[in-house]
């Protein structure tokens, strides 16, 4: 499984996912991103 954050609507979303066969993602979770989770979305931001 990999998680990858989401910006919509100025919330940050985790979303958790594995891939499948080539050019097929199953989405398993979409919830609201934790404090934590928040805090490096926003450092991954600034470092572009």
């Amino acid at each position: 499984m990999d998680e990858a954050m989401v910006e919509l609507a100025g919330v940050v979303l985790a979303l958790i996912f594995v891939l499948r066969e080539p050019a097929q993602v199953r989405a398993i979770s979409l919830r609201r991103a934790s404090k934590q989770e928040r805090k490096l979305y926003a450092i991954w931001q600034e470092d572009g």
